[in-house]
C-alpha cells in the first residue's frame, strides 16, 4: 500500500473525542498500515518501522501521548502490515518476508500462537507455517492466517478454530458449549481440510475463508441461533465473492457485480438492512453497485465506492463512524473527509474510534491482499487441536517447545500472562 496520512473519528487515544474525521497531525504522512485496540493503537510506516500511542504495552508504564518508535527491533524486520482487535490487548505484525509477529497480553486464549499464556511486551515472531503469511485476522478467542500457498491456519480456544472431519468426528459428543469453552489450539494449526483459498476472516466465535472462484466458507458459530459447525463447509446459495469482512456474528460480502450482502445478527445495525438478524444473504440496498471495498470490526462497518464515495454503519457510541453525531445507524450513512479532495483507501477499529488511511481523491485503492500461490506439496504436521476439561489461568501451559519450533526466547522480553493496565 502507497503511504498515506492518517485521521480518526471517536474517542482515540490521547486525543479529544470526534464525530468527524479529523487529520491526525502526530503521524506524517507515509503510513501504510493503522490498527486500532482498546486504549491504544498501532502504524507501520513506508520504511517499516513500528509507530505505537496510548496506553503502554508494558505493564504500569506511562500512556504515550504521541506516536512512539518501537526500540531494540532488529533493522531487518520491516513491518508491512499491523492486524489487531477492538477489545482485545493483541496485536499482530506482518514483515516484508511473511514473516507474523505477536506483541501484547493473550489471556487465557493463546491468541499469540506461542503455545502459552504470555504477556509478550516486545514482537516475538509466530513460527510453524509452510510458506510465507499474505493475511491474518483476529477474532475474540482465536486467529486465522493465510499463507502465500492459501494453506489456512488457526490457534486460539473455540469452534472459530476449525476441525478436520476426523477430528470432529472424535469429539461428536461434545456439546455445543463444551466445544465454546474447550477446544483450544495454542500454536498455528493447519485446517488441512480446506482446498487452497485467497482470504480469511474472524467473528468472535466464526471463522470464514474465501477461494479463487468466490465460494465462501464458513465454520464456527456465527449467532447464538446457529448451529456449532467446526468443520469448514461453504456457505450455500451465495456465489461470486470478491471480499467478505466478518463482524461479531455476522458477515458482509461484496459480490463481483457490486452488490453487498449481509447476514448473521448485530445489535448494533451492523448488517445495514435495518433490522439486527438475517439467516440468509439479504442486500444492503442502500449501497450502489459501485461499492469497491469494505470494512468492519465489531459492530461497526464501512464501503467505500470506486468514486471515493463513503459510507458508515453500525455501532457509534462514541462517533467513530465519522458522521457527524454518536448515534447508532442501522443503515449505511455518508462520510465526509474535510473539503472532498480525500479519499480513504484503508481503515481499523478500535474499541471506541477509527483511524482512517487517507490519500487525494484519484488514488487508486490498493489492491486486496490475496493468497496466490499453489500448495505445496510437503507442509510441516503441526499439534493436532486438542480438547482439556481446564486449564489454569495465569500458568504457563505449553505444547512442545514455547515457540512451536524448539527455539529459545529472550526471558526479558516475555513473561508470564498478566493483565496490562
Amino acid at each position: 500500500m502507497q503511504g498515506s496520512s492518517v485521521w480518526f473519528a471517536g474517542n482515540m487515544p490521547a486525543m479529544p473525542a470526534t464525530t468527524e474525521p479529523k487529520q491526525y497531525m502526530a503521524l506524517p504522512p507515509g503510513v501504510v498500515s493503522v490498527c486500532g485496540g482498546p486504549g491504544v493503537a498501532f502504524a507501520a510506516d513506508s520504511s517499516g518501522c513500528l509507530h505505537h500511542w496510548g496506553e503502554s504495552m508494558v505493564p504500569k508504564a506511562p500512556p504515550l501521548v504521541t506516536p512512539t518508535l518501537f526500540k531494540d527491533l532488529p533493522d531487518t524486520i520491516k513491518f508491512q502490515r499491523v492486524f489487531s482487535h477492538r477489545e482485545k490487548r493483541v496485536f499482530l505484525g506482518l514483515d516484508a518476508d511473511g514473516g507474523l509477529w505477536c506483541l501484547g497480553s493473550a489471556g487465557d486464549n493463546f491468541l499469540g500462537g506461542l503455545g502459552s499464556e504470555l504477556a509478550v511486551r516486545s514482537p516475538r515472531r509466530i513460527e510453524g507455517f509452510d510458506a510465507p503469511v499474505v493475511d491474518a485476522c483476529i477474532g475474540l478467542h482465536h486467529v486465522v492466517a493465510i499463507t502465500r500457498s492459501g494453506r489456512v491456519y488457526t490457534w486460539g480456544t473455540g469452534p472459530g478454530l476449525g476441525l478436520s472431519a476426523q477430528e470432529a468426528g472424535q469429539m461428536a459428543n461434545k456439546t455445543a458449549d463444551d466445544l465454546l469453552m474447550n477446544l483450544y489450539k495454542p500454536t498455528p494449526f493447519m485446517l488441512h481440510d480446506l482446498p487452497p483459498m485467497v482470504a480469511v476472516g474472524a467473528g468472535d466465535t466464526c471463522a470464514t475463508a474465501l477461494t479463487a472462484d468466490g465460494t465462501l466458507y464458513l465454520w464456527g458459530q456465527l449467532t447464538d441461533q446457529t448451529k456449532v459447525e467446526v468443520v469448514p463447509k461453504p456457505v450455500p446459495d451465495i456465489k461470486d465473492v470478491v471480499q467478505m469482512v466478518t463482524g461479531t456474528h455476522y458477515v458482509l460480502c461484496l459480490t463481483r457485480d457490486g452488490t453487498v450482502l449481509a447476514w448473521g445478527a448485530s445489535k448494533t445495525g451492523g448488517l445495514g438492512i435495518g433490522k439486527d438478524r438475517s439467516a440468509s444473504p439479504a442486500p444492503v440496498s442502500v449501497l450502489k453497485d459501485t461499492t469497491a471495498r469494505l470494512w468492519c470490526s465489531g459492530g461497526s462497518c464501512f464501503a467505500v465506492s470506486s468514486t471515493g464515495e463513503m459510507h458508515g454503519w453500525g455501532a457509534n457510541a462514541w462517533g467513530e463512524l465519522g458522521v457527524g453525531h454518536a448515534r447508532q445507524c442501522l443503515s449505511p450513512t455518508p462520510v465526509k473527509l474535510g473539503d472532498g479532495s480525500l479519499h480513504v483507501i484503508g481503515l481499523s477499529m478500535g474499541t471506541s474510534y477509527t483511524l482512517f488511511q487517507v490519500a487525494p481523491k484519484g488514488t487508486p485503492l490498493p489492491e486486496l491482499v490475496l493468497a496466490t500461490g499453489s500448495p505445496d506439496q510437503a507442509y510441516p504436521e503441526l499439534p493436532p487441536a486438542f480438547y482439556a476439561e481446564h486449564v489454569p489461568l495465569g500458568e504457563v501451559w505449553v505444547t512442545g517447545s514455547i515457540m512451536g519450533t524448539g527455539t529459545e526466547i529472550d526471558p526479558d522480553a516475555i513473561s508470564l500472562y498478566t493483565p496490562m493496565n
